[in-house]
């Protein structure tokens, strides 16, 4: 089991599925620090032992800045960190443009890359860490006018991968989650396929599922975890 004493981060912490895993790690008396824009549902929670950071993801100066705040704050870094901010958006494969592919690949991309890169040499000070990527499970099967989203989360999936094997050695565990469709303000975008809201995903059971998977400590590691739907429709 983790140690209450773990310290956690989590992007995107004040919406969605990142609110979720910032209320189940505090309920469970982490200590947490949050990177997001707009604290008001973190202050709504009146939880202790929770540090919001404004940070603009796709400024890596400000991204910098946090970590480097958070650094200051705890000597050691941090114990876990959730890559949960994300953003999605529909559009035709003809009619992208690169303001289009920078906005994508900025945030889903290159900030989980950049801020991961920032903690991982403590990590390895300590000889343990836990780094969760939340995926998209059309990273697996695509889908129409969402092509840049799906390549944005698949080449998080790659990058979750990589340094997975990379470092285990240091005893640092990385997993992706790709959840499906999920009950979220990004979920209730227009989707070409016209799938029923009210069948999505409950953001709090992914929450679950990622504390459920941070408590594990023995040899065995979940690189990657697809959560479907069972009723689709």
């Amino acid at each position: 089991m983790s140690d209450h004493s773990d310290i956690i981060l989590v992007t995107g912490g004040t919406s969605g599925i990142g609110l979720e895993v910032v209320k189940i790690f505090a309920a469970n008396g982490h200590k947490i620090h949050v990177f997001g824009r707009d604290n008001s549902k973190i202050d709504d929670l009146n939880l202790k032992n929770i540090f919001f950071h404004s940070v603009d993801l796709r400024n890596l100066s400000s991204v910098k800045k946090a970590c480097e705040n958070v650094l200051n704050q705890e000597n050691t870094g941090v114990d876990v960190i959730v890559n949960s901010a994300g953003v999605f958006f529909l559009r035709s494969c003809e009619a992208l443009t690169v303001q289009d592919y920078e906005k994508m690949f900025d945030i889903n991309v290159r900030a989980p890359i950049f801020i991961t890169k920032f903690f991982t040499q403590s990590m390895k000070q300590k000889g343990r860490g836990k780094i969760f990527n939340i995926g998209s499970s059309s990273c697996y099967s695509g889908g129409k006018l969402s092509s840049l989203y799906c390549a944005s989360k698949h080449a998080l999936l790659g990058y979750s991968k990589s340094i997975s094997d990379e470092l285990k050695q240091y005893g640092i565990r990385v997993c992706n989650l790709s959840p499906s469709s999920t009950k979220t303000k990004m979920g209730k975008i227009p989707l070409a396929s016209n799938q029923l809201y009210e069948t999505f995903i409950d953001p709090k059971e992914v929450a679950e599922t990622l504390y459920f998977i941070s408590n594990l400590e023995g040899n065995m590691e979940i690189k990657e975890l697809l959560l479907n739907r069972v009723n689709v429709q």
